[in-house]
């Protein structure tokens, strides 16, 4: 049967209405509201409906069922309406089938990222959270399955981040620096390693060098002071002279020594003015160690490491994950007596007395502790001259 009748343009605005009443509701039942604009779309769907009822331009209110009632009158009596609505608009799915549809491909793209990487720590990385990890997964698939793909890959030895993208993606400009890629990669890297995003380029550059990445090697520095192991090195030792080494210089060499076979790790470069005379030689991270700092340790055999930094959370977590990595390295001043001398009048907030939590070294309980019940933190340039009598010659 030619339906072609029902493609009256001035017929249109009734179909319309009974079309989204389907898709909402998934039925063609109870009443539907019609914008009448013309008096031609007035004209025609009073003649269509044939119930007598006067219409009015505006808004009107018309029985579905006075509608059915008026195709069974009609020379289209065997035809429904859904079928109707189906020959003017092909097949219609209501919002109900369309999210049993979504519910569905949800529940196997998440199989299917799970079964992926089959690692629950792949979860926590997104937050433990079915209904993020769909959205993010339906948004970015690619490019959250690269993150994960990375952070489950994080190399064991320092590589540069173009090298380590395209190992991961094949393009080394996928994880290049400010791009949308990186943000990503970086947000889940805090998460990761519990740090907070980084506002800065170097805070950038430290979160990265934690886990062996770097940009390039000249901007990534470590500063030092009396410590030999190559011909320069031993002349600037020797004379007294701070040295910064980049990630290239470090490169190049072999091995690294002190006189007395002890290294003083510090979080301020403070510490070495006015200094006496000393047989240790001196790190100074400048707040969370790079790779440089890293590179740096690794190359020292035999040697006892010392670590002081400030009592605050942040400056705990550098002593943590220093701890964690080098066996021989121990705390100086962590104690009450030494903290009354650097406390400051700062309070705390809750948030960052929660990064606590994260401290595993039984050497820093106690510390950790007094910042607890006290809700203060310390700075280590207040402890400037302890330092100097405990390293000096």
């Amino acid at each position: 049967m030619n339906l072609d009748y029902f493609k009256k343009k001035e017929l249109q605005v009734l179909f319309q209405a009974l079309k989204e009443k389907y898709v909402n509701k998934g039925n063609l039942t109870g009443i539907i509201s019609l914008n009448i604009k013309t008096e031609g779309e007035l004209k025609e769907i009073e003649k269509f409906i044939r119930n007598g009822k006067i219409l009015n331009l505006g808004i009107n209110k018309v029985k579905i069922s006075d509608i059915e009632k008026s195709i069974l009158q009609s020379k289209y009596s065997g035809i429904s309406l859904l079928e109707i609505l189906e020959f003017l608009f092909g097949n219609i799915t209501t919002k109900e089938e369309k999210k049993n549809k979504q519910a569905k491909n949800d529940k196997m793209l998440l199989e299917e990222f799970r079964d992926f990487f089959n690692n629950p720590f792949v979860d926590y990385l997104v937050e433990l959270d079915d209904k993020k990890i769909i959205t993010l997964l339906n948004k970015e698939k690619t490019l959250i399955y690269n993150v994960m793909k990375s952070i489950l890959t994080l190399p064991a030895k320092p590589m540069r981040l173009n090298v380590f993208s395209t190992i991961i993606t094949k393009d080394p400009h996928y994880f290049d620096v400010d791009t949308k890629n990186f943000n990503v990669f970086m947000k889940y890297l805090t998460i990761y390693g519990n740090f907070d995003y980084p506002n800065t380029r170097e805070k950038m550059e430290h979160i990265l060098n934690n886990y062996n990445l770097f940009t390039d090697t000249f901007s990534n520095t470590v500063m030092i002071y009396n410590i030999y192991g190559e011909d320069y090195l031993d002349i600037l030792a020797k004379r007294e002279e701070v040295v910064v080494l980049n990630l290239d210089n470090i490169n190049k060499l072999k091995k690294l020594y002190t006189l007395n076979k002890k290294v003083l790790i510090v979080e301020n470069p403070s510490i070495l003015s006015d200094l006496d005379k000393t047989r240790f030689g001196i790190i100074v991270t400048n707040g969370n160690p790079n790779l440089a700092v890293y590179e740096v340790l690794d190359k020292f055999i035999g040697h006892e490491f010392y670590y002081n930094g400030d009592f605050d959370p942040e400056g705990l977590l550098i002593a943590d994950r220093l701890k964690s990595r080098y066996k021989n390295l121990n705390f100086i001043f962590y104690d009450d007596i030494h903290f009354k001398k650097c406390v400051s009048d700062k309070i705390l907030t809750e948030s960052r007395i929660k990064k606590l939590d994260n401290i595993k070294s039984k050497d820093l309980e106690i510390i950790k502790n007094i910042i607890i019940g006290s809700k203060r933190i310390g700075y280590q340039e207040r402890l400037i001259d302890d330092i100097h009598d405990y390293i000096k010659e």
